[in-house]
């Protein structure tokens, strides 16, 4: 597998957190964890599993051909050719829940530094919800739903809500459920994630607007 050294040389070089994802990414455990099948990623191809990865957290905002020929020139020179419907095939490889994990190994990683911002002795963490407009296809609405208004009937949609470090800025967890979804019960879903994150020294904070009522709140530290 191509070291991830080079990969993240530009953007991450002075990051003292990235350590621990660049060892986390190659690791034979991780590409056997989040490969769709165990042959996936199993040999050496122009774009393995690291740069597959990278090139997603790169941010597309170009067309798929200029992004992956700029990244090819800036990080690996030595491919010269990669062909545009190699890049989605090689995604349809790749569990996404590696995303979720190597975001833990980054919140992890962050707090166990004690470089962190506290207000007041906690961390402010603040968690709120929106409704995401997903491709309209037959396969997402029904596994995410559809809304059903005048305005817009049968359009896909799903349910999305996250928990935002706000002193720190850095997301410390998200979700993604179907368009109905409550956002309370995707609130607590963050909350266990973030207490599995965080240290137990840690107080958190935590910040909902007014949409977010509780009779009895709950803990998932006990």
């Amino acid at each position: 597998m191509e070291s991830v050294a080079s990969t993240f040389q530009n953007h991450w070089s002075r990051s003292i957190r990235i350590p621990k994802i660049a060892a986390r990414l190659e690791s034979p455990e991780f590409q056997r964890t989040y490969a769709q099948k165990p042959q996936d990623f199993s040999q050496q191809r122009k774009v393995g599993l690291v740069s597959l990865i990278s090139i997603i957290l790169n941010r597309l905002v170009l067309t798929t051909s200029v992004e992956l020929s700029n990244f090819l020139h800036h990080h690996l020179p030595a491919v010269t050719s990669y062909t545009k419907p190699s890049f989605p095939e090689a995604r349809q490889k790749l569990d996404p829940n590696a995303f979720v994990d190597l975001n833990d190994t980054l919140v992890r990683r962050w707090y166990a530094v004690n470089n962190y911002t506290v207000i007041g002795g906690m961390i402010p963490v603040a968690i709120d919800g929106i409704t995401l407009e997903i491709p309209n296809t037959p396969k997402l609405r029904e596994e995410y739903g559809e809304t059903g208004g005048k305005q817009d009937p049968g359009l896909a949609r799903a349910q999305m809500s996250h928990a935002y470090d706000v002193a720190n800025v850095i997301c410390l967890s998200a979700v993604l459920d179907r368009y109905d979804a409550s956002e309370r019960d995707l609130a607590l879903r963050n909350m266990q994630a973030v207490y599995g994150l965080v240290p137990q020294s840690l107080p958190i904070l935590w910040l909902f607007d007014r949409g977010y009522p509780w009779t009895a709140p709950r803990t998932f530290r006990d």
